[in-house]
């Protein structure tokens, strides 16, 4: 019996000692199986962060060429292949190339980060300093029953199939209520805000819902501004004599004509007078006038670009550089006689400018001052583009069906060829992820 129990006693310590094998073995089996899942979460983590700062560096790459290509515009003495950079603060690195692609340019740009590459490709445009319709940096108040939209000029006059076509407008301000949008407002196309911007804390309707827009949204990059200065060499301006002209009853103050380029200090147009542009030469050539201070235009007086809509070659294309502000009294025009937007631009040049203009014709042409505060106040319609730091329109509803007063649009400004500022990118896309090839 003794026996038995001693038999007994090993059997069991020897199972007891099989038993802590086995969990010694599981343990180690266990323990073992972490540290594989360790060691694969941080080589997972690590491929994805490769994987992140090779598309930070295609990306940069990217942003990088468009620099350097509006640097060097309006010429092309960018370097086209300029070699492997390291990205700021990182061990990335974006190698890019810029090859023509038609009339526009094919940037490909490779990011390198560990054992991850990633490539990105854009197709870079020229653009127009006028791609908008109405552009401010800070506020915008259009006032009832006003009407946005767009036409294109060189397909004839505002009307008929020609109208409601598409446009943009916006401000590049992000700040609350900086677009003010009165009863009855009509925008046949968008409303932009600034990069970042919150659209319904930029733009107001009053009263709320009653504004018509097709939609509204942040601009997807800063809008380059354009800086426009007089050309060099600009001789001093004619002198401008108004005198009696039987030809032209509505002006009993006179009329005076000038027909070549020149400098001002100042051009005043006082009551019941006409200023006339004109060039004499044939063909005709244009007319650039540098104003370092005011242009006033007196209650019934006009500034007259002249030309025959239907004869281009009677037509004198006006640039205007202003330095001070616009004074405009009541019923006064810019007249463009060529109904031709293209034919007449005014620029501001100074640093804190007002445009007061109370039209009492239809205008057609170009307003572009970032400093400029711009208050249009129409009795009849503004076909062309408005740049500005704010703008008001007011009295712009009425007009018969199909010359509607308002604001319209002339995308035939939008051809970069006309008035080319820089290049944008127009699309993008992207290789499958590819794994580089490393120890």
């Amino acid at each position: 019996m003794r026996l038995d129990k001693i038999t007994s006693r090993k059997f069991r310590r020897g199972s007891l000692l099989s038993f802590v094998v086995i969990i010694g073995v599981c343990l180690a089996l266990l323990g073992f199986g972490m540290l594989e899942l360790g060691f694969g979460s941080r080589l997972r983590s690590a491929m994805s962060v490769f994987n992140m700062t090779a598309r930070e560096a295609a990306d940069a790459g990217i942003a990088k060429a468009l620099y350097e290509m509006n640097l060097a515009f309006p010429g092309t003495g960018w370097n086209p292949d300029p070699g492997p950079v390291t990205l700021a603060n990182s061990n990335a690195t974006y190698d890019y190339r810029i090859d023509p692609n038609g009339p526009n340019y094919l940037i490909t740009s490779k990011g390198v980060s560990g054992r991850e590459q990633r490539t990105v490709y854009a197709i870079a445009e020229l653009t127009s300093r006028f791609d908008f319709g109405l552009l401010v940096t800070d506020t915008i108040m259009l006032r009832q029953g006003t009407l946005i939209d767009g036409y294109d000029s060189s397909k004839g006059f505002y009307g008929d199939t020609n109208a409601q076509q598409y446009v943009r407008i916006g401000t590049t301000s992000i700040a609350p209520n900086e677009i003010t949008l009165k009863n009855e407002v009509t925008v046949v196309g968008d409303v932009l805000v600034g990069v970042g911007g919150d659209p319904d804390v930029v733009i107001r309707e009053d009263p709320v819902g009653g504004a018509n827009v097709n939609a509204r949204y942040a601009m997807p990059q800063e809008f380059t501004w354009d800086v426009r200065t007089p050309p060099v060499g600009l001789p001093p301006g004619q002198p401008i004599v108004f005198k009696a002209d039987a030809n032209f009853p509505l002006f009993p103050k006179g009329v005076a004509t000038i027909t070549q380029s020149g400098v001002y200090s100042d051009i005043p147009v006082t009551q019941g007078q006409l200023l006339r542009i004109e060039s004499m030469a044939v063909p005709k050539l244009p007319v650039i006038l540098y104003i370092t201070g005011t242009l006033t235009l007196g209650q019934a007086a006009e500034l007259r670009i002249e030309g025959d809509p239907f004869v281009a070659g009677t037509w004198t294309p006006v640039t205007i550089y202003l330095g001070g502000n616009l004074d405009g009294s009541n019923s006064n025009g810019i007249n463009n006689m060529t109904r031709k937007p293209l034919n007449f631009y005014l620029y501001g040049t100074g640093t804190d400018q007002d445009w007061q203009i109370k039209n009492g014709t239809d205008f057609f042409g170009v307003y572009y001052g970032r400093n400029a505060d711009i208050s249009i106040y129409a009795k009849g319609a503004v076909y062309g583009s408005v740049t500005g730091r704010s703008f008001e329109l007011d009295v712009a509803s009425g007009g018969s069906p199909g010359t509607y007063f308002g604001l319209h649009y002339d995308q035939s400004l939008a051809d970069p060829t006309v008035s080319p500022s820089g290049y944008a990118i127009k699309r993008w896309w992207e290789d499958a992820v590819v794994h580089a090839v490393g120890p």
